[in-house]
């Protein structure tokens, strides 16, 4: 694999020019973090590194191969499926199913509520479901869009603790968006 580049973005929407003139690196099995105000082009990024987005100009280079995973900035667990259910969900065609999703489950600290909707976890559990459910899944890359906002400080922190502890295990690209220059310190 190669690492992923950007040469020379730009991207607008309408006359607001979000990128101008990008350029940077983003070497195999790291974390970057992307800090900065509101409405500076850190989830434009995201979504030019997902696809969703193609860019005005300029060459995003060595992502079309990859694989990946996106966490949002809320869960975006299915209301209607249980804990268990939601993960399996995200696996695609494999046969040890049930091992995995406990396995992950364990690892965020949800075992136990397999049986569990959405509606009857916290939101911390709900965060650590989509961490888990991200790093399950086959990826070389994880997108994280500011996933720990609005969370209560001790919870943010075993979150980012979270994130690390699962990368040194299974280390992966990640791209980290947020504000807060603690968080981009903590994880970067």
């Amino acid at each position: 694999m190669s690492s992923i580049q950007f040469h020379n973005i730009n991207k607008s929407f309408g006359d607001v020019k979000v990128l101008e003139n990008i350029k940077f690196e983003i070497e195999e099995k790291k974390i970057i973090c992307l800090v900065g105000p509101s409405g500076c082009g850190k989830s434009t990024i995201l979504n030019l590194l997902s696809g969703r987005y193609t860019a005005d100009s300029g060459e995003i280079l060595n992502v079309a191969e990859k694989n990946i995973s996106y966490i949002f900035q809320k869960p975006r667990l299915i209301p209607w499926l249980t804990l268990e259910k939601n993960m399996d969900f995200v696996l695609g065609d494999k046969s040890n199913r049930k091992e995995i999703i406990n396995e992950w489950l364990t690892r965020v600290e949800l075992d136990g509520y397999e049986k569990s909707y959405p509606s009857q976890l916290s939101g911390g559990m709900e965060q650590r479901a989509a961490l888990a459910r991200a790093f399950m899944v086959p990826s070389d890359l994880l997108l994280m869009d500011e996933p720990f906002k609005g969370l209560d400080e001790p919870l943010k922190l075993r979150m980012l603790e979270l994130v690390y502890k699962l990368w040194e295990n299974n280390p992966k690209n990640i791209v980290f968006v947020t504000h807060d220059i603690r968080e981009a310190l903590l994880l970067g």
